[in-house]
């Protein structure tokens, strides 16, 4: 870890957690990427990815998973069957009325899935590893989400710039 810059971590099991990072070198140079290590037993294991991942989180639905996620969309997903990649704004329904622009900023573990949060009020739901469920109709443009926790898909709690917050119900 010498020389680059921790941007997030988490921790599965006292002998298990992943930390992402990057080299500031390439980050001035604007060039996407992430440097990964997963911690097991004792042992860290580098990778990395072609996107600038910037918050992460492990789930159990669909299955037992390490996701990441970046400000331009882009996503992994790492099961013991392999990694999976995309874009949460190709992979999700129901489509928009207009296009969506903004940065994901972060994403949370609420009742075992995974809900990516950003600006301009997108939230999204990981139901399957090729499809996000997109939750934000009704939701201001102007409400630049930051992070998004709870208890389950019934009650939600997010959080944005300008001291913003809003909480979900499971109705409204």
């Amino acid at each position: 870890l010498i020389g680059l810059v921790i941007r997030t971590a988490v921790v599965r099991r006292p002998d298990v957690g992943y930390i992402l990072a990057c080299d500031p070198k390439k980050e001035r140079m604007d060039i996407q990427h992430t440097i990964s290590f997963t911690w097991k037993s004792g042992k860290f294991n580098r990778g990395e990815a072609n996107f600038s991942a910037h918050s992460c989180c492990i789930i159990q639905d669909p299955e037992l998973s390490f996701v990441k996620v970046g400000g331009s969309g882009s996503y992994s997903i790492e099961t013991q069957r392999g990694v999976t990649v995309g874009n949460i704004f190709n992979n999700s329904l129901p489509r928009p009325q207009k296009a969506r622009y903004g940065e994901v900023r972060s994403v949370s573990e609420i009742g075992s899935k995974a809900y990516a949060v950003g600006l301009r009020g997108m939230v999204y739901r990981l139901d399957d590893t090729k499809r996000w469920t997109r939750l934000d109709e009704g939701l201001p443009e102007s409400f630049n989400i930051q992070a998004i926790h709870g208890f389950r898909a019934s009650d939600l709690y997010a959080v944005g710039r300008s001291g913003d917050f809003w909480h979900f119900n499971g109705k409204k």
